[in-house]
């Protein structure tokens, strides 16, 4: 999956020349030689960042859609985008401006999670690199355009918007572990102090 991801930013950026031999595909791009084979993909030099195209609605879904989400997760990805997005129109109109174009990529992408935040530093987005590898945990309880994605997402259940004690009470079950406990129990005071800040600036009860 990552390496679809890598593949689809080479050809959706122009300027790309394509060349086939046998079974493998090789992009030259950039004076980097990108090879395909066997579903493994790199770059001649490793350390290479891609010159990327502007992220839209179209290519975050073809991105998306390059990791094989279930249909349930990309549905609950939009209703996250969603309340993401009115999250920020709120905050707007009491005139606190964030990045809604971020927030909104970042809040579909966010599901990379798994391929790690590591995936698009290197494809040249370190601001959806910096929300995706947020995605289970804030690094600092702060108001900014991940907090308002991670926000979101502990909004919603599913599809459904819920509260965040009913959000975190559900799934509580899937901690196995002390470690997995604490983490659950960090997140949950991190959404708490964040829906707060919200509700108090915006005067409004979420």
């Amino acid at each position: 999956a990552i390496n679809d991801v890598k593949l689809l930013l080479v050809l959706t950026y122009q300027n790309s020349r394509f060349f086939t031999r046998k079974n493998n595909i090789i992009i030259s791009f950039q004076k980097q030689v990108l090879l395909y084979e066997k579903n493994n993909i790199s770059f001649s030099d490793p350390s290479y960042i891609l010159p990327h195209p502007e992220l839209n609605d179209g290519l975050c879904f073809r991105l998306r859609n390059a990791v094989s989400l279930p249909r349930h997760v990309q549905a609950h990805s939009d209703a996250v985008t969603e309340l993401a997005c009115c999250l920020c129109n709120m905050l707007e109109s009491n005139g606190y401006i964030f990045d809604q174009k971020l927030v909104r990529s970042g809040a579909l992408l966010r599901h990379h999670a798994k391929t790690g935040g590591e995936l698009f530093l290197q494809l040249g987005y370190p601001e959806i690199s910096q929300i995706i590898s947020q995605h289970h945990g804030l690094l600092e309880t702060k108001l900014d355009e991940a907090a308002i994605v991670f926000l979101a997402d502990k909004l919603i259940q599913e599809t459904q918007r819920v509260t965040i004690e009913k959000r975190f009470a559900d799934s509580m079950s899937k901690c196995k572990s002390p470690e997995a406990c604490k983490a659950h129990e960090q997140q949950l005071e991190q959404a708490r102090k964040l829906q707060d800040m919200i509700q108090s600036l915006c005067h409004i009860t979420l």
